[in-house]
């Protein structure tokens, strides 16, 4: 996990690079007093990704991204416009970003796990587009389920499909073949306790 602070003037477009593997999920995000967006090069200098707003804010997130090849890829970071100018914080961390773990699960799985207050708990599965899934959820508290794509970018949400508080997704068909990040949160950041969740295709 880095952090890097520092200052933005106007018409600057400050880069940082680091080092990825193949396969590593990042997540970058930047905090600023201005309006401004992120990009990922790869290690071709080819635009990867871009964002402009996320977290329900101002400031961009490039969330859960995989890393296509291994190599040096560079983060830049853009004032919304040519006079924006300010202090910044740069946050670039690989494979968990607030997770407390993240875990391999297949089709047919029960997972049980304990999610902490204030944390996520997250899954990684393949599946093929046009896949059908069904996801449940048991457990004390109020919990939210998210699903991802290997882009980082959010395909479905549920939060009481299943009754009693509890998340579901049924049926629900995958948009294409890659990997997929599962991720168990809370209502409330003070809610917390033991979870079993289930993952079946069709």
């Amino acid at each position: 996990y880095q952090t890097i602070t520092g200052y933005l003037n106007s018409n600057q477009e400050p880069a940082y690079t680091f080092k990825g593997t193949q396969g590593d999920i990042v997540t970058i995000s930047a905090e600023a007093g201005f309006d401004s967006n992120l990009a990922l090069k790869g290690p071709d200098g080819n635009v990867l990704i871009t964002n402009d707003d996320s977290a329900n804010s101002i400031n961009p997130m490039i969330e859960f991204f995989t890393l296509p090849t291994t190599g040096e890829y560079t983060i830049i970071l853009r004032g919304y416009s040519a006079d924006s100018l300010g202090t910044f914080t740069l946050s670039l961390s690989k494979g968990e970003s607030n997770f407390d773990r993240t875990t391999p699960i297949t089709y047919g799985s029960t997972f049980k796990g304990h999610l902490d207050a204030g944390a996520q708990v997250a899954f990684t599965f393949t599946g093929n587009a046009g896949d059908r899934i069904s996801v449940t959820l048991e457990s004390n508290f109020d919990p939210n389920l998210l699903l991802r794509d290997d882009q980082g970018n959010l395909v479905t949400q549920d939060d009481d499909s299943g009754g009693r508080l509890q998340p579901a997704l049924t049926d629900f068909r995958l948009p294409r073949t890659g990997n997929y990040v599962l991720i168990v949160d809370a209502f409330s950041e003070t809610d917390q306790g033991d979870f079993t969740m289930s993952l079946t295709a069709r």
